[in-house]
C-alpha cells in the first residue's frame, strides 16, 4: 500500500514556484474572499497564506459575517477584481445559503485561480483552460508522479460539489472516461467493484473496508471535523486493502493548496 505524502509533493512544487515568483520583477498578489465561521475552512485558508508567503505572493485576506448584506460582499468583489494590483482571486466555499450562487461570477476568469466562475469552468469543460481547478490538478499530479494510469480502469466519483465531485467529473469525461457518480447519501455499495475513487463527500468515514476494491486507488479530498479533529470520507481501515491512499489530513490538501498558488504564477504571466 502506498500512502502518499502531500506534504512533501507541495515542498517540491513549492521550491519550483519560488523560483518563477523570484523572477518576476513585481511581487503577485492573491486576494482570498471568506463569509461566514467554520473551523475547517479558516484552517485552510491559513495554510493558504502561510503558503503564498513563503513563496513571495502577498495574500489578502478579506472577511465577512454571514449575516453581511450581499451587496457589500459583491461590492467589495467588484472593487478587487477592478484592481491592477490583484493577479488572482479566490471565494472559499462553501457560501451561506442566503447569498446568491453567482457571487462567484464576479470574479474575472482571468483572475479565478479556483476555475469557479461560468466563464473559466466553461474553458475548463471544453479542455481549453490553462489551468486545471486545485484538487483535480493535485490529483492528476499524484498519478503522473506514480505512472497510474485511468484508462480502461473503472471509476467512481463520490459527491459532486463544486470544489472535488463536479471537476472530478468533468476532466475525467474529458479524458473519455465516463466514471460512476454517487452523490451525498447514495447507497455505495457498488463501489466495490471500482478501481479508482475519487471522494469528496465531507462525510466522515463514509468509505469503509467492506465497500472498497481490493487494491482500490483511492483519492480520499473530503475534509470534516470529527471528534475534534480533521478527517476524511475514506475509514482508515481501509488504508491496508487500497493499493494508494491519499490520507486525511496530509495528502490531497498540501498538494491542493499548491497547485492553487501554481495556478496563479500561470494565469498572471498571461496578463
Amino acid at each position: 500500500m502506498i500512502k502518499v505524502d502531500g506534504k512533501t509533493i507541495q515542498k517540491d512544487i513549492k521550491r519550483k514556484l519560488c523560483a518563477r515568483c523570484a523572477q518576476r520583477e513585481e511581487t503577485m498578489r492573491l486576494d482570498l474572499f471568506y463569509i461566514g465561521s467554520n473551523d475547517t475552512i479558516e484552517t485552510y485558508i491559513a495554510l493558504k497564506k502561510r503558503f503564498g508567503e513563503n513563496i513571495g505572493v502577498q495574500v489578502v485576506g478579506h472577511t465577512f459575517s454571514a449575516d453581511t448584506k450581499e451587496e457589500k460582499i459583491r461590492d467589495s468583489l467588484q472593487t478587487v477584481a477592478n484592481s491592477k494590483a490583484v493577479d488572482g482571486m479566490v471565494l472559499q466555499l462553501p457560501v451561506p445559503e442566503t447569498l446568491a450562487d453567482d457571487l462567484r461570477n464576479e470574479i474575472p476568469a482571468s483572475e479565478d485561480v479556483d476555475v469557479l466562475s461560468d466563464d473559466r469552468r466553461s474553458a475548463f469543460s471544453a479542455g481549453e483552460s490553462a489551468i486545471l481547478p486545485p484538487v483535480v490538478a493535485a490529483i492528476a499530479e499524484i498519478c503522473r508522479r506514480h505512472e497510474i494510469m485511468l484508462e480502461n480502469k473503472s471509476v467512481a466519483v463520490v459527491g459532486r460539489g463544486r470544489l472535488v465531485g463536479g471537476p472530478a467529473v468533468t476532466w475525467l469525461q474529458n479524458q473519455g472516461i465516463e466514471p460512476a457518480v454517487y452523490e451525498k447519501g447514495d447507497d455505495l455499495t457498488g463501489l466495490v467493484s471500482a478501481d479508482v475513487i475519487i471522494s469528496g463527500a465531507g462525510d466522515p468515514h463514509v468509505i469503509t473496508p467492506d465497500i472498497n476494491n481490493e487494491q482500490a486507488i483511492l483519492f480520499d479530498a473530503g475534509t470534516s471535523q470529527s471528534d475534534g479533529g480533521l478527517c476524511g470520507d475514506v475509514h482508515p481501515e481501509s488504508y491496508q486493502k487500497a493499493r494508494l491512499i491519499t490520507p486525511v489530513p496530509g495528502g490531497i490538501g498540501p498538494i491542493t493548496v499548491a497547485k492553487l498558488f501554481e495556478n496563479l504564477v500561470v494565469l498572471a504571466s498571461k496578463s
